[in-house]
């Protein structure tokens, strides 16, 4: 099999639409400015993104995970990447 590339955006960022939990695959982001500029990608390309997830309740505490689909605004991703903690 080929290597999975890796996509990168420049200003994209995003507030979650719904809480999640430290299981959550499936994450939808609310419609604001940023959110669109992640790539869009499709389940059945090799390609992903890596972005980070913050809790502004929780300064320090950030997860990295691994989009690997974007539909819209719903994103699935691998958690927990680079020994980061899946954040609730």
């Amino acid at each position: 099999g080929c290597a999975m590339q890796e996509l990168f955006s420049n200003n994209a960022e995003g507030v979650l639409a719904a809480g999640i939990d430290d299981n959550e695959t499936t994450i939808t982001l609310a419609d604001t400015p940023g959110a669109a500029n992640f790539q869009l990608i499709s389940v059945y390309s090799d390609e992903f993104q890596r972005a980070t997830i913050s809790d502004l309740n929780a300064p320090g505490a950030t997860e990295i995970v691994r989009i690997v689909e974007r539909d819209g605004l719903v994103f699935t991703v691998q958690r927990g990447l680079e020994d980061s903690a899946p954040v609730a």
